[in-house]
């Protein structure tokens, strides 16, 4: 079940424990219509054939701050354009870091602090003399 965390008349924008959003739109006046359904997600966008209510799961939606604009566009022609919903997408937690630790990185990275811990011993040496 998704935390809803925009309820407009006819859109609603819910988040799961997984980081997916769940967009629930429906048409104005119970109209019957079969067209595509526009959905921007601050830049990215996302259609879908439906009819008048569509049910869409964006897997991994964008983090951040921005407004979701939707529109329907009928096969007729008809476009519905719905107000601007604003929603804050947060971070999700568990995820899984990227591999950068490889062998390669380990041997530069021993090598590099090595070379300081000599140059630091060379430098104190010279001070003493």
């Amino acid at each position: 079940m998704p935390a809803w965390i925009v309820e407009t008349e006819w859109v609603k924008v819910g988040l799961l424990p997984d980081g997916d959003m769940i967009i629930d739109a429906k048409l104005p006046d119970n109209q019957e219509e079969t067209g595509v359904w526009n959905f921007d997600l601050g830049g990215k966008l996302y259609n879908i054939e439906g009819t008048e209510s569509v049910n869409y799961r964006i897997a991994k939606a964008p983090v951040g701050t921005y407004n979701i604009l939707v529109r329907f566009t009928s096969h007729n022609g008809t476009v519905f354009k719905f107000e601007a919903v604003p929603v804050s997408v947060p971070t999700v937690t568990g995820g899984q870091l990227p591999a950068t630790a490889t062998p390669w990185y380990n041997l530069l990275l021993s090598g590099s602090l090595l070379t300081i811990m000599g140059g630091v011993i060379l430098w104190r040496r010279k001070l003493r003399e």
